[in-house]
């Protein structure tokens, strides 16, 4: 019998045509380089994943829950120990002591520096110093990409926007201090919202890059929190939270109007204390459309039924190893080739 791993790339292709999980992929890829890439092209390009939840550092590992087998898996990931992080585009950002800051990808260990943070920032440790991160597109895929970031000021509760486009040796900083507390990347643009309910816009390629724009504004209650997501089907939600109670707003950026949606339709949403994300539910087993999935108290993972309210704890093996300065975290793992 012919050695697989001797087969024409084609053929390769023909079969991991059906390899859709990550999983499936780390097993895969691991055989030879010519796999790894022959998968990544073949599938991981084309379509989101179920995502993963990423646990605290032990000794140079991290550990991963799988959502879609309800398994737990550990990598090594050294480059990680110790320091902030967030996930983006299939990507970690990591933030040391010193304030020296990287993309990370997950799993080949592939690494980009970033700007450094100037002495303006480092009042404040590196766990707390970044609020949240986006990147407007993989570096995986495009050179061009745009990192963006929510940075603490001297007032904790007050925080710069500020991005890096690659290649830059600054961060260019965003003039006008608000309490920010999500940021994501739709159609071009940055938006992010304040913890009082306003979103704004900031156009980090056109004429006026350091400005911000009003978007709308959102009615504020008493320990509401607020997260953007970009929808499977590329719409921009507002989600507002108050305890165990969602409401999700669809956003209309050409017309400037935020209407409050009755269903989610095939859609699922993931949030997280630094990374929120959408899947298209119908693609996966396990996963209910018209829900939200959340760690509510970072031990145990939750399912929001969106269409009456009705909350579910997901059958877990054991409790997550959690911590407020290292909280778990959604990471949309994405090979390279």
């Amino acid at each position: 019998m012919a050695n697989f791993l001797d087969s024409h790339e084609d053929t390769k292709t023909e079969i991991v045509k059906p390899i859709i999980s990550y999983q499936d992929f780390i097993n895969f890829g691991t055989a030879s380089t010519t796999c790894w890439s022959v998968t990544a092209i073949e599938n991981f390009g084309r379509y989101r994943q179920l995502p993963w939840l990423m646990l605290r550092d032990n000794n140079g590992y991290r550990r991963f829950f799988s959502f879609s087998n309800r398994n737990y898996l550990e990598l090594p990931l050294p480059e990680a120990s110790g320091k902030s992080y967030f996930s983006l585009e299939g990507w970690l950002i990591t933030l040391a002591e010193d304030k020296t800051m990287n993309l990370l990808h997950p799993l080949n260990q592939n690494r980009i520096m970033l700007p450094y943070l100037s002495q303006n920032y480092h009042q404040h440790s590196h766990v707390n110093l970044i609020k949240k991160a986006v990147l407007s597109s993989s570096p995986s895929w495009n050179s061009n990409y745009i990192t963006m970031i929510i940075v603490r000021f001297a007032n904790r509760r007050m925080k710069h926007l500020a991005f890096a486009r690659a290649g830059d040796n600054t961060w260019t900083m965003i003039a006008e201090k608000q309490p920010y507390i999500d940021v994501t990347y739709y159609q071009g643009r940055f938006y992010a919202i304040t913890s009082s309910g306003v979103l704004v816009v900031c156009d980090a390629q056109g004429p006026n890059p350091t400005e911000t724009k009003l978007v709308t504004s959102f009615v504020y209650q008493m320990n509401d929190c607020f997260y953007i997501v970009v929808g499977s089907s590329r719409q921009l939600f507002v989600v507002k939270r108050n305890s165990q109670v969602f409401e999700v707003f669809k956003v209309n950026v050409s017309s400037i109007e935020a209407v409050k949606v009755r269903s989610l339709g095939d859609t699922a949403l993931f949030l997280g204390f630094t990374t929120s994300l959408s899947i298209k539910a119908s693609r996966f087993d396990g996963c209910n459309a018209n829900c939200i999935y959340f760690v509510d108290d970072g031990k145990d993972l939750f399912v929001y039924n969106y269409l009456n309210g009705h909350i579910d704890k997901l059958s877990m093996d054991q409790h997550f190893d959690f911590d407020f300065d290292w909280p778990p975290l959604w990471v949309e793992v994405e090979p390279t080739c």
